[in-house]
């Protein structure tokens, strides 16, 4: 009996080791079933063991990166008779957003901002070496805009993100462009949000304003056309399946709002995925954004029209930028679309730039959960 016991013993030791061992060993950024970013442990720093928010950063990594969490998330939530499990919250008017964002050292995220910014410095100023632009567009959260829509209780991400914007503003260089979203939707108040109801993306109305902002800023220098969505597109509703609705069971009922563009003219153009020539859309269908726009993330897409007079232009970002790419391929020669949380090339921005005689290079960082993450900048920024 007492090696019965023993050998129980022994054997538990090792589940609870291989166990924390596979757990402690992960780095997942992304879940596909919480559909969320997730918390990656920290470097170990000898300076920051005696730092509370150090161990603070340990545990939700810990509880992020545990192993078979995922199994767990599905084994919960089909007790439960949902499919998905999200930090989402539902507003007023069936409005849906991210959880409340998490609390932070303002010392420690001004420290991380500052290095972030300056890496996007140093990349912005060896592309000005070879002629080429650096438009830095910040999106914010959903809640920082649409404040009047938030229950009670929540605590709208605004005032972090102004306070990020504005070491944007006081630090990055003088050769970069920075565009503010929250400040362009501030100035277009009206009807339309900007921003889907149950999901965290601009919508096509919140696309097009950007688009405008990025093309007016590149009217500077060449003679483009700013297409409106009712000119160039035929504009289609249906009942839009967001982000935020799948993670709590489509407990929200869906609404029609625009989605997505059929265009009113054929237009001749080539697209390459990992330069191979694809036929994925540029302009989907479906009930979903990543259904209507670029079909969905890619690590690096290229979409030449040939028609040399007009500019090039390559997009760096998350799935934010997938609207933005696919309204400004009318006006511009060629379109390139990276994203480094896929791509692993190692080719650089400015490799990217050189190669493809890129004259516009806009970066877009932004986050579901966090609009301006200065480990996300450096992220999207190759690093």
């Amino acid at each position: 009996m007492k090696k019965l016991r023993i050998g129980f013993i022994g054997i538990f030791a090792i589940i609870l080791l291989v166990f924390f061992a596979r757990t402690v060993t992960s780095n997942k950024e992304i879940s596909n079933i919480e559909k969320r970013s997730l918390a990656t442990f920290p470097k170990f720093e000898l300076k920051r063991l005696i730092d509370e928010d150090y161990y603070t950063e340990l545990t939700t990594a810990y509880s992020d990166q545990l192993f078979g969490r995922g199994h767990l998330v599905k084994g919960y939530y089909l007790m439960q008779f949902q499919r998905y499990l999200g930090d989402v919250v539902e507003g007023k008017d069936g409005e849906m957003f991210s959880s409340v964002q998490t609390p932070y050292d303002i010392d420690l995220y001004t420290e991380e901002m500052l290095n972030a910014i300056n890496e996007v410095n140093m990349v912005a100023e060896e592309l000005e070496k070879n002629g080429t632009k650096f438009i830095f567009l910040s999106i914010p959260r959903k809640d920082a805009y649409l404040e009047d829509y938030l229950p009670s209780t929540y605590e709208s991400s605004r005032e972090r993100y102004v306070y990020g914007v504005n070491l944007l503003r006081d630090n990055l260089n003088n050769n970069i462009i920075l565009i503010d979203a929250l400040e362009v939707f501030d100035n277009n108040k009206g009807d339309n949000h900007y921003y889907f109801k149950t999901d965290h993306h601009i919508n096509v109305r919140g696309g097009q304003l950007l688009y405008e902002e990025i093309m007016n800023v590149i009217k500077e220098d060449y003679d483009v056309n700013i297409y409106s969505l009712d000119d160039l597109y035929e504009i289609h509703s249906v009942p839009v399946n967001g982000s935020f609705n799948k993670q709590v069971g489509q407990s929200v009922k869906l609404s029609n709002e625009e989605l997505y563009l059929t265009l009113k003219e054929d237009f001749l153009y080539t697209r390459y995925e990992d330069d191979k020539e694809s036929t994925l859309a540029v302009w989907g269908k479906g009930t979903e954004y990543e259904d209507a726009f670029m079909s969905g993330d890619r690590a690096y897409t290229r979409v030449e029209t040939n028609r040399k007079d007009l500019p090039n232009v390559m997009y760096a970002g998350s799935s934010f930028t997938n609207v933005l790419e696919a309204l400004t391929i009318p006006s511009v020669n060629r379109m390139i679309g990276i994203d480094y949380r896929d791509n692993k090339s190692g080719t650089s921005i400015v490799e990217y730039a050189k190669k493809y005689d890129i004259d516009y290079v806009v970066f877009v960082p932004a986050q579901s959960n966090n609009s301006l993450n200065p480990d996300k900048i450096l992220l999207h920024l190759g690093k």
